[in-house]
């Protein structure tokens, strides 16, 4: 390489103080560039320099995406609490309607197909019988209720009758042309459309409309009572009675109870596990006023959720059967979600009607199942001018007629846009950011033993006589009526599921650091050095705007000073030294 001397700025200067940083600065690479001294070696430390410049750009941007994807990781724990809170515990009875709720309702009775009953008023609505059932407190039959007329060769009494399946409907599914198609076990000549409904889902279908058509309030009267269905319940081994229970009506189930729902009272803790600390529950499922059109088994309904969840029973929980003692071991899971912006998860604050057309009646937070059903019942109401009858809630509110083709239609293109996702319910509605979860096992043995069951006898001799008369006539009362259900925990550990910031601002400012480090060579030591060259550029500009301002006079000042200077110094005016200097030495015209 040719050594060709390059020229180096004056000091005092902007160039001054830029060749001075660089010929100090801890950066890899700049002081290179200063000190060479010809062009060639120049060059190559300015290539090797923004190269160094540019590999570290590309993994800045790499690192700043990765910190705008809101990645997160999921951190899994065991934990341990001395004292937990308890569920909520949610029952219901599988059978919606009583038999004897028919004898109060031809209307109802109409929608079975059941007889008409004698001296039953020609608008059929039958809301004497049930307004009186109300007052009571009971769903009891009325002592001085009329038994109803029945067909020819039929029985007198109408709970026998239906309950003997004298007028049980034929499994018949009724075509879109009119006709109907009798279902055989000829499998092999069959060939399903999935166009035709069951004359038994559609039977279905008819009551929960006609349940939905009344008042919220009054449709309790058709279903099994609190007061019937406890028959004994023990908190820890204190005793709890129906005063304990919340209660709502279920579109598939009817009357349901919750335990503990927090609305009536704090939340209940247990500080030990174990059968013995927990909610023991013996239930009368009242067998014999079983609708076998609407019900074909026979027992419970169980839910266990958070007292802040709205409970669907005909989505979630387990079955529990007369005849046995269902054993229910929990185990809490807790989950934690990062809120915006690492995810979209929702807490109660954000809720809304809109999300949640349950928590205005049952004081319930948000969820994503509540989410999701209320999006639908909105969607619903929007596109057919009527609200689902699972979600009919208020007397304003317009039923939609599953009996009517063009509603049944829309409904069913409603669900379909909500399946394919068109609905934006998947969006609106997220996970909550907080959830508590209970992991059940279920375990079941038979109950109760032949030492116990005389002791029940007995006590089920006390809880009424219609009790009394029905364990006389029935051997198997116990096995076919009495249900045993514990629910506990099995230890007082709890699964802790928590997401966690997986890049955090910590990680980002550690991460640029390094590659500027690696590429450049720069640290905290070379900012503070920028700074200081910075604080220099600063002053310098001062100086000079002082100077300037120091130096600047009037044209006449000017001339009266140049001929003083002239006349005093007595020389020729073109031997007089001109004050310019040239790289700091004077020079003379």
């Amino acid at each position: 390489m040719t050594d060709n001397k390059l020229e180096t700025p004056i000091r005092g200067t902007f160039c001054g103080l830029v060749q001075n940083q660089m010929s100090n600065t801890t950066a890899h690479g700049v002081p290179r560039i200063e000190s060479s001294t010809n062009l060639l070696r120049r060059l190559y430390w300015v290539v090797v320099f923004l190269g160094g410049v540019s590999l570290f750009l590309w993994q800045c941007s790499t690192i700043i995406s990765k910190f705008y994807d809101r990645e997160t990781t999921v951190n899994i724990d065991m934990k341990f609490k001395p004292m937990l809170s308890f569920p909520a515990v949610t029952i219901c009875n599988l059978n919606p309607v009583k038999v004897s709720a028919l004898l109060h309702d031809q209307n109802l009775r109409d929608v079975f197909g059941y007889p008409k009953s004698e001296g039953e008023s020609d608008d059929g609505s039958g809301e004497s019988g049930i307004k009186r059932r109300k007052r009571g407190g009971e769903a009891s039959q009325s002592p001085d209720a009329t038994p109803p007329t029945l067909q020819d060769n039929s029985t007198a009494n109408p709970i026998e009758a239906i309950t003997n399946k004298e007028f049980t409907m034929p499994y018949k599914a009724t075509t879109d042309t009119g006709t109907t198609a009798d279902y055989s076990r000829n499998w092999e000549s069959k060939h399903v459309a999935f166009n035709e409904k069951r004359e038994g889902f559609k039977l279905r279908e008819k009551v929960q409309n006609y349940m939905a058509s009344k008042d919220y309030e009054d449709r309790s009267a058709y279903g099994h009572s609190l007061n019937d269905l406890l028959f004994d319940c023990t908190w820890k081994g204190y005793s709890c009675s129906p005063s304990n229970f919340t209660s709502f009506f279920n579109h598939m189930y009817g009357n349901c109870y919750t335990f503990n729902s927090g609305s009536l009272e704090e939340t209940l803790m247990t500080s030990k596990a174990g059968p013995l600390y927990g909610l023991n529950l013996e239930l009368y499922i009242e067998e014999k006023e079983y609708i076998s059109d609407l019900q074909e088994s026979s027992g419970v309904r169980i839910v266990i959720h958070d007292q802040n969840e709205m409970p669907f029973p005909e989505d979630d929980g387990f079955m529990a059967a007369p005849g046995f003692l269902t054993s229910v071991g929990l185990r809490m899971i807790k989950v934690t979600r990062q809120p915006d912006p690492y995810s979209t998860c929702k807490t109660d604050a954000d809720a809304d009607a809109t999300t949640n057309i349950f928590s205005e009646l049952f004081s319930t937070g948000y969820t994503r199942k509540a989410c999701e059903k209320s999006c639908f019942s909105w969607a619903v109401t929007e596109h057919c001018m009527c609200t689902d009858i699972i979600y009919k809630y208020h007397s304003y509110e317009t039923v939609c007629n599953s009996t009517d083709p063009d509603i049944v239609e829309c409904q069913e293109m409603v669900s379909l846009l909500n399946d394919n996702g068109e609905l934006s319910c998947n969006v609106t509605c997220a996970q909550p950011c907080e959830q508590r979860l209970y992991e059940a096992t279920v375990s079941n043995v038979v109950w109760p033993n032949e030492q116990y069951k005389s002791a029940l006898t007995e006590e089920l001799f006390k809880f009424s006589d219609d009790v009394k008369q029905k364990l006389n006539d029935n051997n198997n009362f116990i096995s076919e009526n009495m249900v045993k259900i514990d629910i506990y925990y099995n230890e007082l550990n709890y699964e802790y599921i928590q997401e966690q910031i997986a890049y955090d601002n910590g990680d980002v400012v550690s991460d640029l650091g390094g590659q500027v480090g690696l590429w450049l060579g720069v640290s905290v030591i070379t900012c503070c050095e920028f700074i200081e060259f910075m604080i220099d550029v600063c002053i310098l500009l001062w100086k000079k705007l002082t100077k300037a301002s120091n130096l600047k006079v009037t044209p006449s000042k000017l001339k009266e000073t140049k001929g003083f200077s002239e006349e005093k110094s007595g020389m020729p005016k073109e031997f007089q030294m001109v004050n310019t200097t040239a790289y700091g030495y004077p020079v003379t015209h």
